[in-house]
């Protein structure tokens, strides 16, 4: 986290986790208390979104999924998850995304060496409530 001398510094929390797809679960988890916490204290108070960075590996973990659907179900849209592959683990990937999409995320796959691409998928997550 940053230092709290740096007036440029934004409150930020880091967690690193253990089995593939517990880092999903944890995310989920500040989620809903940072939703909880608005319903309580108002956006005004409570306005931050949740931010995920992982691996294929941990999207088929049974984790990772059921965190995924709980999300889905319980309407967490301030949460985003950023998954980075090699084109040989495309086909592996393409099988386990309508999954998500299913449970109610909002899925988009871009090109890693286009900022432009990557700087519209965050637009676009921040604006589909999903």
């Amino acid at each position: 986290a940053p230092r709290p001398t740096d007036p440029n510094a934004r409150a930020s929390e880091r967690q690193a986790c253990g089995p593939n797809g517990q880092g999903l679960g944890a995310a989920i988890g500040m989620a809903l208390a940072e939703q909880k916490l608005a319903a309580r204290f108002g956006r005004s108070v409570v306005n931050h979104r949740v931010w995920a960075v992982g691996c294929w590996t941990e999207l088929s973990t049974g984790v990772a999924l059921e965190s995924a659907a709980l999300a889905g179900q319980l309407g967490l849209d301030r949460v985003t998850l950023v998954v980075g592959l090699w084109e040989s683990e495309r086909p592996q990937v393409e099988a386990i995304l309508p999954r998500y999409s299913a449970s109610g995320w909002s899925v988009r796959k871009v090109d890693a060496c286009n900022a432009e691409q990557i700087a519209a998928a965050i637009a676009s997550s921040q604006r589909t409530h999903k």
